[in-house]
């Protein structure tokens, strides 16, 4: 007696039905009664096997099934997901907002980061495509942890703490020289 077996999967990889990959699926077979057919699902890069459903459940792989009843097998694949987190180190924002996130593999993630006022963006640290430029990209292959940095704006701060003091135009001038020296 023959009995069918249909052998589907979800976008993210294919099945090996005996060590042989269909050429199309849903790929149906014919099987004597009481005979052991191997089903090995495998991942396409960026997706795992995430388990059978239909006449298979659980997600041994490969797996071993008895020809006992038609079957119809389904093999779940998903995609890989990387935590991006990204830290402010000083007074600003980042943007994506959530200093958390959830990509899938081989996702590009812009980054931006947004100084406060009084206070200037210095540089990222961690991996990421250009660690000066506030605006930047991460390559997400493996979880990653991006610090913003930000320091005050030494300029700003030497000209308001002249003004607060009553200093006058010819006391600030030589101040900002000096400032510009040091941040250079």
């Amino acid at each position: 007696m023959k009995i069918t077996m249909d052998v589907r999967f979800e976008d993210g990889g294919t099945v090996e039905i005996d060590g042989v990959t269909p050429c199309s699926y849903p790929d149906s077979n014919f099987f004597e009664a009481g005979t052991i057919v191997s089903l090995e699902a495998i991942s396409e890069p960026g997706c795992y096997f995430a388990g059978w459903s239909g006449d298979l459940t659980g997600s041994d792989n490969p797996i071993a099934i008895e020809m006992d009843s038609e079957k119809t097998i389904t093999a779940n694949f998903s995609r890989i997901t990387y935590a991006l987190t990204i830290e402010v180190n000083g007074s600003g924002s980042i943007t994506p907002s959530d200093s958390r996130q959830d990509y899938e593999s081989g996702t590009v993630v812009e980054i931006t980061a947004i100084p406060d006022s009084g206070w200037q963006f210095d540089g990222w640290n961690g991996d990421v495509d250009d660690q000066t430029l506030a605006t930047t990209t991460v390559a997400m292959d493996s979880e990653k942890t991006i610090t913003a940095n930000f320091s005050r704006n030494t300029l700003a701060w030497w000209i308001i703490a002249a003004i607060a003091a009553g200093a006058t135009i010819a006391i600030v001038l030589p101040l900002l020289a000096r400032s510009r020296r040091r941040n250079d």
